[in-house]
């Protein structure tokens, strides 16, 4: 059984972590997570393990918000359950690059759903574009569309690059 550690920080370390954790926040590291799910992910990576109710205790979210956000954690391998202490689970980030590259997979993946539907409106588009044309706005949401598109392959080698990362590991 892994024991958590129970340290208490002093409130000049707390500090310090907060301003990690809203830098975190902040940054493009957890992009396309949810606030509360970016705001766990992130004390994972300054605590490595935690309990439900210490996850509560440093976020402030309700109980219900952290045991639905370790679940989906779980769920995509970002984290995983490695004890129990005094009657809790204990959950674990083993690596912060893992834990980053499945965070962003998930991310890339979910807007991989959405290609048809961008392929489809650039039809759409096309199709009506000497009524459209002088829409305000036609162009640049063209150009967009166009763009996603474009980047559709490129997405899809990034996940297959990072697949392999982690299979490497």
């Amino acid at each position: 059984m892994r024991k958590i550690n129970s340290l208490e920080f002093s409130p000049e370390i707390r500090d310090m972590e907060r301003e990690v954790i809203e830098k975190l926040l902040g940054s493009q590291l957890l992009i396309g997570e949810k606030r509360s799910t970016a705001l766990i992910i992130s004390y994972f990576i300054t605590r490595k393990n935690l309990t439900q109710t210490k996850l509560r205790e440093l976020t402030d979210l309700s109980l219900g918000t952290v045991s639905q956000e370790i679940n989906y954690l779980l769920e995509r391998n970002i984290i995983k359950e490695i004890g129990r202490s005094k009657g809790e689970n204990i959950y674990s980030m083993d690596s912060v690059t893992n834990g980053f590259i499945r965070s962003y997979l998930y991310s890339v993946k979910y807007y991989l759903k959405y290609k048809e539907n961008f392929k489809d409106m650039k039809q759409d588009l096309e199709k009506n574009m000497e009524q459209l044309k002088d829409q305000e706005g036609f162009e640049t949401i063209y150009r967009l569309v166009h763009l996603f598109i474009m980047m559709f392959p490129v997405v899809e080698k990034v996940i297959e690059t990072l697949n392999n990362e982690l299979k490497e590991e």
